[in-house]
């Protein structure tokens, strides 16, 4: 069973932390639904030696660190209303057991784990290389558990970066990966945007399907304000990383997150430019390499005051152009795609290259504030990527 013990509420996210104890039986099985996630974890495995101690220790009975875990879709009581700053949270027993029951029922489907994947690992290898007494004594062990009630996706990203900060646990790809499952469901009120998972075999065959995995990585395209995501040097990944964690608390309040606001807001553009692009142009949008250099280019547009209303009154009028001139002069994805194949291979990254041009071509119209057409923003790019 799960027992709460506490309840605490973090002000600066707006989020409640439900602090609870259950043995290891509970929570293998209450967990099943965040297994697929445990695949980005074994990828970043890099202490062999030190995970083979974990679980030696796990088989002599040590205690584990709180898992952290997010939990969706709970109603909480309503004395949990009211949390008066500098204090320390206090429910009746009645209260704990209502809040324990309401996460019971969302196991599986409305759970997933934000800090413990090793260990969660761990503890499903060691069940598997004992059987009766032993596997029942094994599972009954006590385990703590810091469930994140109800809380949004900017809210567990800006969490997670912060709390690795200064830390080699994880890059910020892999991070944001973890937290993306909260991003689906952060995105699914968007009318016309259906997201694909890792585990669904379907492919992108109409306008408004988007890949979880590429708008994650547009996400971390937008707190980084840069396209390329997958940095091999330390010092800049850290800078970075710094900068997308000042990003998202630079907007986090009680009433919500405003990067977190606007980069909903993109989407939502997104999904109407896929319509206006239709199923002729499915590989534009479905290109992740498109979607980081558009995601850059926006969230720069946005960052700056200078820029904003440009980016903006640019956004809404690349869609006006469309309808009014049709999309080889208002947006220019064959002309686009024409450039990109004459990238010289042997000369220049293609992946790197792409992104920069798509980086470069946006920023450039949204500057421009949409004057400037998307085609001869297309030109001016190619020129100065091949340059």
């Amino acid at each position: 069973m799960l027992e709460c013990t506490s309840v605490d509420f973090d002000h600066r996210i707006g989020c409640f932390a439900v602090n609870c104890r259950a043995d290891y039986r509970w929570y293998l099985e209450n967990t099943q639904g965040s297994e697929d996630l445990l695949s980005i974890q074994r990828k970043i495995i890099t202490g062999r030696k030190t995970y083979q101690t974990l679980r030696a220790d796990l088989t002599r009975g040590c205690l584990l660190p709180p898992i952290v875990l997010a939990v969706s879709g709970i109603e909480v009581p309503e004395e949990m209303k009211s949390h008066p700053e500098n204090a320390i949270f206090s429910l009746s027993d009645e209260k704990k057991d209502e809040l324990a029951a309401a996460i019971v029922a969302r196991s599986n489907a409305g759970i997933r784990i934000v800090d413990g994947l090793q260990r969660t690992n761990a503890l499903r290898d060691v069940c598997g290389t004992l059987s009766g007494k032993d596997l029942d004594d094994f599972l009954s062990r006590p385990v703590r558990l810091e469930f994140w009630i109800n809380i949004s996706f900017y809210a567990l990203a800006y969490r997670m970066l912060l709390l690795n900060a200064g830390q080699k646990p994880m890059s910020m790809k892999h991070q944001l990966e973890i937290v993306a499952e909260n991003m689906q469901t952060e995105l699914q009120t968007i009318n016309g945007l259906e997201v694909i998972t890792s585990m669904d075999s379907r492919r992108r065959s109409v306008p408004g399907q988007f890949q979880l995995s590429a708008l994650a990585g547009a996400f971390q395209a937008w707190l980084q304000r840069q396209p390329h995501i997958d940095l091999r040097n330390a010092v800049t990944e850290q800078l970075l990383a710094d900068e997308a964690i000042e990003a998202l608390g630079r907007g986090m309040s009680l009433d919500g997150n405003k990067q977190g606001e606007e980069f909903t807001e993109f989407v939502k553009w997104l999904v109407v430019l896929d319509s206006k692009l239709g199923t002729a142009n499915l590989v534009f949008l479905g290109n992740e390499t498109v979607l980081l250099g558009m995601a850059a280019a926006v969230s720069s547009g946005f960052y700056s005051e200078s820029l904003k209303d440009r980016t903006q009154a640019a956004m809404v009028k690349l869609i006006a152009d469309i309808d009014a001139k049709g999309l080889d002069e208002g947006l220019g994805p064959n002309l686009f795609s024409d450039m990109r194949n004459g990238f010289d291979v042997k000369k220049i990254n293609v992946g790197k290259a792409t992104r920069d041009f798509v980086n470069y071509a946006f920023s450039e119209y949204f500057r421009n504030e949409g004057e400037k057409t998307m085609p001869e923003c297309w030109i001016q790019a190619s020129a100065q990527v091949s340059s």
